[in-house]
C-alpha cells in the first residue's frame, strides 16, 4: 500500500478518505502494528463490532460499506 501513494511530501488527492487511511495504516505499520482483516457477519453492524474490539484495545478498525468507510475508533489527538 505505501508504494502506491509513494513518499512525495506532498502525496497525490484521493477519492474519500482512502488515501487517509491507507496512511494511517502505513503510519501505524510502520511503528510495529500488524493488520487483522475480520468478515463481518450480515447482522453485525459497525456498533456491535466497535464494542466488541473496544474492550480489546484496538489501535484501529474501519467499517467498510458500499459508499461510506466508517472509523470504529477514536484517532489518537494531533
Amino acid at each position: 500500500m505505501v508504494r502506491t501513494l509513494g513518499h512525495a511530501d506532498t502525496p497525490l488527492p484521493s477519492v474519500g478518505a482512502e488515501g487517509v487511511i491507507v496512511r494511517r495504516i502505513a503510519d501505524m505499520a510502520a511503528q510495529g502494528h500488524h493488520g487483522l482483516l475480520i468478515k463481518a457477519r450480515d447482522e453485525d453492524g459497525p456498533e456491535s463490532l466497535q464494542a466488541a474490539l473496544e474492550p480489546l484495545g484496538a489501535t484501529a478498525a474501519f467499517f467498510y460499506r458500499r459508499l461510506i468507510i466508517e472509523d470504529l475508533t477514536p484517532q489518537p489527538a494531533s
